[in-house]
């Protein structure tokens, strides 16, 4: 049995109005958050966030996982390319795996269709990795 599983997800981080965005995009929302929101902490954020498209359907090879997310962003790439001239933002692709040791692993291969978009719009890919024994 294979308990190794991946989520994906579009983040966009830095000084804006989250909420703005999103009405604008109209893309599920996975979480957002103001500048001056607060954190469990009680700290304030420093940057504002908007995290959309989040897919949860686990597939091995962890690029198609992320280009279903890319086939929604792309009606939208001329405005998050022109939104990130207005604002100062930081787009990331967001790889979240959870590994299991002696169970069959994710391929984490990045498509040439991911490394052009993500180009297209300067965005980053990232990776919040989990290992369990």
């Amino acid at each position: 049995m294979n308990r190794s599983t991946c989520y994906v997800y579009f983040s966009i981080n830095g000084d804006f109005n989250p909420n703005e965005l999103k009405e604008e995009l109209k893309l599920p929302v996975f979480r957002i958050w103001n500048k001056s929101d607060l954190r469990r902490d009680g700290k304030e954020y420093g940057f504002s966030n908007l995290s959309i498209c989040k897919n949860e359907n686990y597939n091995p090879n962890v690029y198609v996982m992320i280009e279903t997310i890319i086939k929604e962003l792309i009606p939208f790439m001329d405005y998050l390319k022109e939104f990130k001239k207005k604002h100062d933002v930081k787009y990331f692709i967001i790889i979240v795996p959870s590994l299991y040791l002696n169970t069959v692993l994710p391929s984490l291969f990045i498509s040439k269709e991911v490394i052009k978009f993500c180009n297209e719009i300067e965005a980053e890919i990232d990776m919040d990795q989990y290992l369990y024994k």
